[in-house]
């Protein structure tokens, strides 16, 4: 395994690092989407669909 610093952006774009820190990035963006996710009415999307499948 290669642990030596990339010497350019291209080098960089293919490396670990920039994998590693992508998926964090993706990883908070889904998790800050997830937490805001609310209808119209207020209601949390994911409360409000378990509850239409669950018949209330």
């Amino acid at each position: 395994m290669d642990l030596s610093m990339p010497k350019n952006l291209q080098e960089l774009m293919h490396s670990r690092i920039a994998l590693v820190t992508g998926t964090a990035l993706m990883t908070t963006a889904v998790l800050c989407a997830y937490h805001v996710m609310v209808n119209s009415d207020g209601q949390t999307l994911l409360l409000t669909a378990m509850t239409n499948l669950m018949g209330r």
